[in-house]
């Protein structure tokens, strides 16, 4: 435990202190506390900064290897890329006329702190990303007067990643001042609105105009995109290549006025090329020979052993059941993980061959130190596992995300896929920082 989480949980103990409150008393708006109000952790996490601004650097590295694979191993040939990730010809094809140059760094790479680093277990490189309200909370938090002397005390500070991505959007724009959609795949909105509504009213605080809206809702005039009447310079994409299988002539619309200079699309449909689990395994395979030494360094401090699940790793899977996990390579959302720890050797023999040449990936289990949390209701203290969402930018380190859950709740930390996950933010603390006098 580090010395600032030590010292928030003891002064949360003491009689009539208001940190032990924090969030629930947090002056949030009204479209965050509706989409997190029952989600939100009772206390933010608490990291040194100058260890997440080294991961930071770490993961955008990774970023670029991972967006140079096709160059490296196919000298850019797409299909033959999609090929070895199990993507199917159809959607293969699509990505492959899709495809725009050069990738957009713009991801949040999810990883667990092992208690002496950060250790990646999956990248999100995509533009529907969740958490990127986050700093709201942030914000909130240092309004409140217990919150905001801790604070000082503890030289506390964040990176508030709703300026970076609106800084990012503003920088990609066609023009100055330019407005936002949010679009979804026909008949998603209803069901994302939540989470949008509390996105799109954080980029709106931050003076820029959002609308959301679905793929059958833009209209083309003039090489411009319109959604209700509005004009667009920037479609922040919440669809993804699986639905341009069913809206491709909708799509095919964006990307024209995409290449024209007309309107931005954030970002291109490229990214389902790297989002894929199965390119994680390609970056942990020394034996392909694609990185430099240094490379091959910095991957194997950050990166867990992963390789697609082949007939020939079925013996190893078995014999370190309680070291691997599976998960499919194309799902997100915790759908489809089997964690061998929580399962019989008869159980996980079972799994793991009924997983094999079914597009799974085994990784070597990251064993992730506990965060102590204590109920605001009860003062009983209890360990959550924390996954921390970093976010990148062009710019580079674009701030952090929680999700956590009950060490006894199983291995996913996901909304989806685990309904004890709880959401919060992170401050830093400098690296020199001394205990604060009594």
């Amino acid at each position: 435990m580090n010395l600032v989480t030590d010292h928030y949980l003891r002064e949360s103990s003491a009689e009539g202190s208001g940190l032990i409150s924090a969030l629930r008393d947090a002056p949030l708006p009204a479209s965050y506390r509706t989409c997190w109000g029952s989600r939100m952790l009772p206390r933010p996490l608490f990291v040194a900064q100058q260890e997440i601004d080294s991961v930071a650097a770490d993961i955008c590295t990774v970023f670029d290897l991972l967006t140079s694979l096709p160059d490296r191993l196919y000298d850019g040939d797409v299909i033959r890329y999609c090929a070895a990730l199990g993507i199917d010809q159809r959607r293969s094809t699509l990505l492959r006329s899709f495809s725009r140059q050069p990738i957009t760094r713009y991801g949040r790479v999810d990883l667990y702190h092992d208690g002496g680093s950060f250790r990646i277990l999956e990248m999100n490189v995509a533009s529907d990303l969740g958490g990127i309200d986050r700093s709201v909370l942030n914000s909130a938090l240092l309004a409140l007067p217990d919150f905001s002397r801790f604070a000082e005390t503890h030289r506390l500070s964040f990176v508030h990643t709703g300026e970076h991505v609106n800084r990012a959007l503003q920088n990609a724009a066609p023009c100055s001042d330019p407005a936002v959609a949010m679009i979804c795949a026909n008949g998603e909105l209803a069901r994302y609105r939540h989470l949008l509504d509390s996105s799109a009213d954080m980029l709106r605080s931050l003076g820029t105009p959002v609308f959301l809206g679905e793929l059958g809702d833009v209209r083309v005039r003039g090489g411009r995109l319109y959604l209700h009447g509005s004009r667009v310079d920037v479609v922040l994409r919440y669809f993804t290549i699986d639905h341009a299988v069913d809206d491709e002539d909708v799509i095919a619309s964006i990307l024209d006025a995409h290449d024209s200079g007309n309107v931005t699309l954030w970002t291109t449909m490229d990214s389902s090329l790297y989002s894929n689990k199965g390119a994680l395994s390609i970056l942990s395979d020394p034996g392909l020979g694609i990185c430099t030494a240094a490379e091959r360094r910095m991957l194997d401090r950050i990166l867990p052993w992963t390789r697609l699940l082949t007939p020939e790793l079925v013996g190893r899977c078995l014999t370190e059941r309680e070291h691997m996990i599976l998960k499919p390579r194309r799902d997100f959302g915790g759908a489809g993980i089997h964690a061998g720890w929580e399962h019989s050797d008869q159980r996980w023999r079972s799994l793991v061959q009924s997983c094999v040449g079914q597009g799974y990936i085994a990784q070597r289990r990251v064993v992730p130190v506990a965060e102590r949390i204590s109920d605001p209701d009860t003062g009983t203290t209890q360990e959550w596992i924390a996954t921390w969402g970093v976010f990148v930018t062009p710019l580079g380190y674009a701030g952090t995300d929680i999700r956590a859950a009950p060490a006894s709740a199983g291995a996913v930390v996901n909304y989806g896929g685990n309904p004890a996950t709880r959401v919060t933010g992170v401050f830093t603390y400098p690296a020199d920082l001394a205990a604060p006098d009594p």
